[in-house]
Order: structure tokens, then sequence, then C-alpha cells
């Protein structure tokens, strides 16, 4: 089997400009499968703003806008359960939390505006 070499991501420290805060939600401790009571901050972090994009959608005769944004931080392993981000005061959704080459250093971060947050 062919292997394909994973190009390693470069980011300059530098870079790291934005606070962003990432939390995940708290369930109720005597219903776990309920919804969230709330959200828990896990890590506030220095980040590197890579790509920020808008979009519209019209569905039902309604329109909705929302930010994607993209983000570079330090590696972390106590990112996992986060599902959200605080950004310049909005809170985003997460999409994707990845190490692009594998070599834990940095981890890209998508986000995207979070419903009732535009």
């Amino acid at each position: 089997m062919a292997s394909i070499p994973i190009e390693r991501l470069i980011f300059d420290p530098a870079g790291l400009k934005h606070r962003i805060a990432f939390s995940k939600p708290v369930f109720p401790s005597d219903a776990p499968w309920d919804r969230e009571s709330g959200y828990q901050d896990i890590a506030e972090v220095w980040a590197g703003l890579i790509e920020v994009a808008a979009s519209e959608r019209a569905e039902a005769d309604q329109r909705s806008t929302s930010r994607e944004i993209s983000f570079v931080v330090r590696y972390g392993d106590d990112l996992g359960d986060a599902t959200r981000l605080m950004f310049e005061g909005q809170m985003f959704d997460l999409l994707t939390l990845h190490d692009p080459d594998g070599c834990k250093h940095w981890l890209v971060v998508k986000a995207r505006s979070a419903l009732g947050h535009e």
C-alpha cells in the first residue's frame, strides 16, 4: 500500500493574537441523558485566525446568516470535550478540531456562529 506524506503545518507563534474560550456542556447529575443544563469553560487559549467566511441561507421564507471561522491553537489534550467557543463576545458551535499533521504541535479549529448569536 502506498503512503501519502502528510505536509507539516508550519505556523508562526507570533500569529497567536486572539483569545478564545472553549466550553463543554454540563448535564444534570440526576438525568445525564437529558438536555444540558449549561456550559462550563474548559480552556482559554491564544489563537491565530486563519479564515473568516459568511453565508446566507433562505429556507421557508426565512433568511439566516452565519459566520464560519478557522483558528490555529497550540495542541492540547484537554480540548476533546469542547463543543463551543467564544470569540470577540460571540458564541460559536465547534465543527471540527483536529491535528493536521499528527505531530501534536497545533490544532486547527473550525466553528460556525451559534444559532441565535449572529
